[in-house]
This record gives C-alpha cells, sequence and structure tokens, in this order.
C-alpha cells in the first residue's frame, strides 16, 4: 500500500518517517508533502491508499485539501492529525467522512494501530467491491445465456432443459402459463449516427422494457434475431389471463422510449396469449404480419381478430404504360410522381400487402425491361449498390420509392449528373449555415427534395466521405476555429456545435483533429505568448 504524510513541519514529517517501521506494517512505500500543493502533485503521480494529514497549514488546511480529494472521486482513506481538539474540526471532518481523528502529540503506537485499521477497512471494501463486480457479471452473463435459449425458442430449437433452468433462475418465464411474445421491428434510423449494433441494442432495450412491465414475471431479457429485428416474451406475475389491451398500451409507452433512446422509428407485432412450447409457430405468424407491414407503420400490431385471407387475382398496376411513355419521353420526375402517388393510394386504402406490393414491382420492371431492354436495365442498376436496389425493390415500400427515384434521375431531360451535384452543394451549404444544428440525414434529404439513402449516396460519391463523416469535419475545424480566435471556454463552444456531451465532444475532436481541445487551447496560447 501508499501512504501519504502531509505536514508543514519538516521535523513532523521527518519524525514519522523515520519512526515507524512502516514496511513491517505492510505500507511499501511512503511519499511525503509539505503543503497542499505539493499533495496534489503526489496524487496525480498516483493516488495513496491512506493519507494522514494535518489540519492546521499554511494557504490551504487539511480540511480543504481532503474537499479537494473527495471531489476528484480519489478512494483515499484519509486521517487526520491535530494539535488542537476543537469540536468544528471534528465535525467537519465527520462530515467530509476522515476515517479517524489523532491529537498531537500522539504515540508513533497510536499512529500505528489507527493505520492498520484503516488498511483493514480498505481490504475489506476492496473485497466487497471485487464481490459485487463478480455479481455483475455473473447477472449479466445469466441475461446473455437467457437471451441465446429465448432466440433457440423461437427458432425451434428449444431445448426444455435449458428452458427450465433458466426459468428457475427466474430469467425466462414459467412452463406452463400463458404469455405474450413481442416482435421488434426497426423501421428507420433518425439520427445521423452510427446504427448501434444489434446485441448492445438488445441489452439497453432489456433495461426499458423492464420499467416498463414490472408486474412480468421475470426478468425480461431481449433477443437480437436478424437484422432490425428483435423480441421478447411477457409473462405477467400474478394474472393467469394477461389483458391484450393493458399490454397494448404499455407497448406504445415503451416503443416511444426506444424511439427517443435509439433515434428511430419501430413497430411492435403482438401474438398470444401463448405456451413456450407454441412460441416458435407464434414466431412464423409475426413474421409474416410483419413482412405485410411493407408500408412501414409505426404502432403496435394486435393478433388479428379473424384468419386474413388473401384474393389469389392478379393485381394489376393501373397506368403503367403511361409511366413507361414518360419515361421514354424523358419526363422521369413526372413518372416518379404518378407512381408514388399510386403507392400512396394503396397504402392509404389498406391495399398494400407485400403480395400486392409483389405483384406492383413486377410490374415496374417487365415496364422498365419493356422501354429499354435487358442492356439497357443493366445500365440503370451497375454497380453493386444500384443492383442491391434492383433486387430489394418488393421489400418495403421505401426500397419501392427508391428503385422509382433511381429510374426516374435516369429519364430526365436535362443531365442528371449536373442535378446531383447541385443538390449535393446545397446539402453542403446548408450544413455550414446550421452547423449549431442537430443535423440529420432524413432532414437534409429533405431540404433537396431527394430521398435519403439516394441522396447519402450521390453525396459520398461527389465529396468522397459520408454525409456524417462531413459533418464531424465541419464542425470540428469550426470548433478548431472558435479555440484559435476566441477565449470561448470550451464547454461553451462543445454545446454550441450540439455536442451536450463534452467527454464526448472531446473524443472526436481528438479523432478528427489529432489533439484534445485543451491541448488546442494550450498551443494557441504558447504561441501568443511569444
Amino acid at each position: 500500500m501508499k501512504l501519504l504524510i502531509v505536514d508543514d513541519q519538516p521535523g513532523v514529517l521527518e519524525g514519522l518517517v523515520n519512526g515507524i517501521n512502516w514496511e513491517k506494517e505492510g505500507i511499501l512505500q511512503v511519499v511525503t508533502a509539505q503543503n497542499a500543493e505539493q499533495a496534489r502533485k503526489e496524487f496525480e503521480k498516483g493516488a495513496p491508499d491512506i493519507m494522514l494529514c494535518d489540519i492546521e497549514m499554511p494557504v490551504e488546511n487539511g480540511l480543504q485539501l481532503f474537499c479537494w480529494v473527495k471531489d476528484q472521486q480519489y478512494e483515499t482513506c484519509c486521517i487526520f492529525l491535530t494539535s488542537h481538539a476543537e469540536f468544528d474540526y471534528a465535525k467537519e471532518a465527520i462530515h467530509l467522512g476522515v476515517f479517524d481523528y489523532i491529537l498531537q502529540p500522539a504515540p508513533y503506537q497510536e499512529v500505528v494501530e489507527t493505520i492498520r485499521k484503516a488498511k483493514e477497512f480498505l481490504l475489506s471494501r476492496r473485497e466487497r467491491q471485487k464481490v459485487y463486480h463478480v455479481g455483475e457479471q455473473l447477472l449479466e452473463d445469466k441475461i446473455h445465456v437467457a437471451a441465446s435459449v429465448q432466440r433457440d425458442i423461437l427458432n425451434g430449437l428449444g431445448n426444455s432443459r435449458f428452458v427450465e433452468t433458466m426459468g428457475s433462475l427466474g430469467a425466462l418465464p414459467t412452463k406452463g402459463k400463458p404469455c405474450f411474445l413481442i416482435m421488434v421491428q426497426i423501421l428507420r434510423y433518425h439520427s445521423m449516427t452510427e446504427k448501434e449494433e444489434q446485441d448492445d441494442m438488445a441489452v439497453e432495450m432489456s433495461k426499458l422494457v423492464n420499467q416498463d412491465f414490472p408486474d412480468n414475471s421475470c426478468y425480461v431479457v431481449v433477443s437480437a434475431m436478424g437484422e432490425n429485428l428483435l423480441a421478447f416474451i411477457l409473462q405477467e406475475k400474478n394474472n393467469p389471463e394477461p389483458e391484450e389491451e393493458a399490454v397494448r398500451n404499455r407497448l406504445a409507452v415503451f416503443l416511444s422510449q426506444c424511439g427517443e433512446t435509439f433515434k428511430c422509428s419501430m413497430a411492435a407485432y403482438m401474438e398470444g396469449p401463448l405456451l413456450l412450447r407454441e412460441m416458435a409457430d407464434g414466431w412464423k405468424m409475426l413474421l409474416k404480419r410483419k413482412a405485410d407491414n411493407v408500408g412501414l407503420k409505426e404502432g403496435v400490431y394486435l393478433p388479428p381478430k379473424t384468419q386474413e385471407s388473401f384474393q389469389n387475382h392478379h393485381y394489376h398496376t393501373a397506368g403503367i404504360a403511361h409511366w413507361g411513355k414518360l419515361l421514354e419521353e424523358g419526363y422521369g420526375p413526372a413518372m416518379e410522381e404518378e407512381a408514388f402517388g399510386t403507392l400512396d393510394e394503396m397504402a392509404r386504402k389498406g391495399l398494400l400487402t407485400s403480395k400486392t406490393l409483389a405483384y406492383f414491382y413486377q410490374d415496374f420492371l417487365h415496364m422498365l425491361h419493356g422501354i429499354t431492354g435487358t442492356e439497357g436495365v443493366r445500365s440503370v442498376f451497375f454497380t453493386d449498390q444500384e443492383q442491391e436496389m434492383y433486387q430489394n425493390g418488393a421489400r418495403s415500400i421505401d426500397h419501392m420509392k427508391a428503385l422509382i427515384h433511381h429510374v426516374a434521375c435516369r429519364y430526365q431531360k436535362g443531365t442528371a449528373e449536373e442535378d446531383q451535384k447541385a443538390a449535393v452543394f446545397q446539402v453542403i451549404h446548408y450544413i455550414n449555415e446550421h452547423l449549431e444544428e442537430d443535423l440529420k440525414r432524413d432532414d437534409l434529404a429533405a431540404y433537396v427534395h431527394l430521398n435519403p439513402d439516394y441522396m447519402a449516396r450521390i453525396f459520398k460519391r461527389e465529396i468522397g466521405v459520408t454525409i456524417k463523416e462531413y459533418i464531424i469535419q465541419r464542425k470540428m475545424r469550426e470548433a478548431q476555429s472558435l479555440l484559435k480566435t476566441t477565449s470561448l471556454p470550451v464547454s461553451f463552444i462543445a454545446a454550441k456545435l450540439g455536442y451536450s456531451n463534452f467527454s464526448y465532444f472531446s473524443q472526436t475532436y481528438k479523432k478528427t483533429i489529432g489533439i484534445t481541445p485543451q491541448e488546442e487551447r494550450s498551443q494557441e496560447g504558447a504561441v501568443n505568448n511569444n
């Protein structure tokens, strides 16, 4: 252990250092300081385990020094030395959380005994902290295992022994009692930050769902089930027949909180009540219902009251021949407007399902092949990203609109490339004029009337970096300019550029510029002094 002795009298320091066999007491390092300033420098070199400190010192007394130690969140155990038995001193020392208080002059044996007690206290506290951290790790491991077992249950791979074991540990619902199966689908991300890893999102979502469903029979774990899909099971502790409407209302609140936390829009699909052995079939039903939400509408979707029926006739897209003529004549935007209107009308009337969207997609591609031929279509969808767009058009209304917009841009009078460059520079101008705002990709796309994915693609092609990277670079360059040319506090500059988290701002600044904001300010001050 390390001991720091602080006293303004050199004779006292020397006596305490040399008058006690510290090595015998398990103190392997003893350092000294004659005032609070020297003591802080010793803390910067490495925080001591125990500080033996005089109270009465010039400039800054021991009580003030210990206040600083507490403010810096050091876990040093402090023992005060004083030659005055004043109640006010003792009262303030106790209030600060001092370990003990020794009146001078005191025999070395009393000092040794107090140090021994401090050592025992520190060792006991560290042992408790170790046990606490082990417990936290075990809980985290239990949650990850439960999420994996739950995933297997939904995929039809559940091992009944594992299910029963996790149920006995309170990490999965009890067998034989009805549950609601919930699928959460991430529809769109609204923030320009990186998408969160699915497993990390599942852990954070577990915390939220347990806040909103405190009456659940066990800790609710959320399982990542694939791209933009998560799942969990709800089983009320005391209610043998869970109420569907009550669950729906709580899910609506839960989705709202998730949207704020993860900066995205979501839909939740319910199935049940079900028993655990029925979960795999329930999950298949939810996948079918999710596939029919091609309009990517937010909200909570309850189990259907009656079996859904689908008409077997081929859905024919009205006006498709006219769209082909518009493309041939170079009126791509007009075609886009009509096609978007048709899709929106289908969605409004409740006609847009996975099946009708597939028919729409097939009709559109058939029209496109008719006016361009196979080779022409290949030239329209040439890159890997464009090929992916071509293949995924029937996945959702957003995917279909992106495909239509891409085609429309290739068939319009004037130079599409010039229009794209103009849109990119409009976005750049907007970013430069609004650096203090929380700039979002969808808002920027709306500003230039483009599909967000399409705008992101042409921006990267024209500028060489993503929109997110460009915004970060511009904000950090603006911060650098303010640091060099003004005396504004660094925290104020961070807030001015839309960063509420100062630590994240400093990390981003260093990653972009190469040094921290504080180092930037220090360098500028050194230049000015010269």
